[in-house]
C-alpha cells in the first residue's frame, strides 16, 4: 500500500512540474485583411468579402 501512494505521490509530482513550465511562445502574427473579391453562392447571389465584414464566413476552397 505504501508503495503504490510513493507511486502515485511522485507522478503527481512530476506531472504539477511539467504543466508549470513555462514555454517560450512566439510572437502573435500580424492578422491580414483577405483580398475583395467576387464569388457567387449557390443561388447565384453575388458576394464580395467586405459584404460580410463583422460576419463569420466560412470559405470552402474545394469544389464539390
Amino acid at each position: 500500500m505504501k508503495g503504490l501512494v510513493s507511486i502515485s505521490l511522485l507522478f503527481c509530482i512530476i506531472t504539477l512540474t511539467a504543466c508549470s513550465r513555462k514555454e517560450t511562445t512566439q510572437p502573435a502574427v500580424e492578422r491580414k485583411v483577405a483580398p475583395d473579391f467576387t464569388v457567387r453562392d449557390l443561388t447565384g447571389k453575388e458576394t464580395r468579402p467586405s459584404d460580410l465584414k463583422g460576419k463569420v464566413a466560412l470559405v470552402n476552397y474545394w469544389a464539390t
